[in-house]
């Protein structure tokens, strides 16, 4: 056995020019453990990656934004956050999104000063979708101008509401074929308080959902045509009549169409809220009449009362100049188990609830809350 490690050892003295073969000693040998090879170097490190902070003074998209929220908000304009965003978006020709994820973007000199030209105008109460020539309702793009009313975040209630009866009209025809047997429908109590279903719409609009039903709407009053384009667009199955006094708010109402791909299911109609319908029917009737009481027009923010048309805002004396005979006839164009659907002031929310029912014509009568919890949608269901 010593040989044979002393011969190895020769081996490799007598031939320099190979390498040494280690071999693990016998038992008994005396022969040293193999020496681990140096580690190799640690690789250079990488350049620092991370992007330099701006200069605290510089004009960054977040510190804009700040600004310009801070200064509307200070200057008593609605919305300061949404409209500063808006603002921003405009000047910059950049998506919302970029506002965050591009928010240490330095802003340029002729982007600052649009900016500014633009901010000036808004400070002085000029509204900012006017400016801008659009706003977003319900997550469409809008176009919108001083031909009709700027869309609002509380008429988002009334679209959530019929998108909801979509919903529940689609269980109830699984449920049928499946021989599943529905139970009964609840009714609220204090019609004046109901809330809207905690279930969050966008799990029941997925895209591309095809057993919703092919409702028939009616959308009177239709302004920028925001409530018929968002119901247009998420039921697919659906098609929309939408009407409107003013021939100039039907163009703008189309053109919204067009721009969404929508026109092929949105009939647009000129006339005085119910008489459009003729003798038809609907699944739907929906509405955003002027409803503004006189009493209370003095109090509308200086950016809604001096710049959009008075006509779209203000709804006579008890507000109910337009609600009272659209809530009086409505019936009328509605199937049986149809809903009708009317955005009101809240001041006239009971008022609007006796109407509908002493009409005699429907089942339930609710009144819905907006998100900042006032009432703002009054709702019916048909007989039948």
């Amino acid at each position: 056995m010593m040989q044979s490690g002393t011969g190895n050892r020769q081996f490799a003295a007598t031939n320099p020019a190979k390498p040494a073969v280690s071999v693990p000693p016998t038992s008994g040998s005396s022969a040293p453990a193999p020496v681990a090879p140096p580690a190799p170097p640690a690789p250079p490190a990488p350049p620092d990656s991370t992007p330099a902070a701006p200069p605290p003074d510089a004009w960054t998209t977040r510190r804009l934004r700040a600004w310009l929220t801070d200064a509307m908000k200070k200057n008593g304009i609605a919305e300061a956050g949404l409209c500063a965003e808006l603002l921003l978006c405009h000047a910059l020709s950049c998506e919302k999104l970029k506002l965050f994820t591009e928010s240490d973007r330095i802003a340029t000199d002729t982007e600052l000063a649009k900016l500014r030209q633009l901010a000036g105008r808004a400070l002085k109460h000029e509204p900012v979708q006017y400016l801008t020539g659009e706003t977003y309702f319900f997550s469409l793009r809008i176009r919108c101008d001083r031909r009709a009313l700027i869309p609002r975040h509380c008429t988002e209630t009334l679209v959530e509401h019929v998108l909801q009866h979509a919903a529940r009209l689609a269980q109830m025809s699984r449920d049928a074929r499946s021989g599943a047997a529905a139970g009964p429908a609840s009714v609220d109590p204090d019609p004046v308080a109901v809330d809207l279903p905690p279930e969050p719409i966008v799990k029941l609009f997925k895209r591309g959902r095809t057993d919703l039903p092919p409702l028939r709407i009616a959308d009177l009053c239709t302004g920028t045509g925001c409530i018929a384009l968002a119901l247009a667009k998420n039921l697919p199955q659906a098609t929309v009549v939408a009407t409107d006094l003013h021939p100039d708010a039907l163009a703008l109402a189309r053109e919204n169409a067009e721009a969404l791909s929508l026109s092929a299911r949105i009939e647009f109609r000129q006339g005085d809220l119910l008489a459009p319908l003729a003798v038809e029917t609907f699944d739907v009737i929906t509405a955003n009449p002027p409803y503004i009481p006189d009493g209370e027009f003095a109090e509308v923010p200086a950016n809604v009362k001096d710049f959009e048309p008075h006509s779209a805002l203000r709804g006579g004396s008890d507000g109910l100049q337009f609600v009272r005979p659209l809530l009086a006839g409505a019936h009328k164009h509605l199937l049986p188990g149809g809903i009708l659907a009317v955005e009101i002031a809240a001041a006239t929310a009971e008022a609007c609830v006796a109407l509908l029912q002493q009409t005699g014509a429907y089942d339930a009568v609710t009144v819905l809350k907006d998100l900042e919890g006032h009432p703002r949608v009054v709702t019916a269901k048909r007989k039948g």
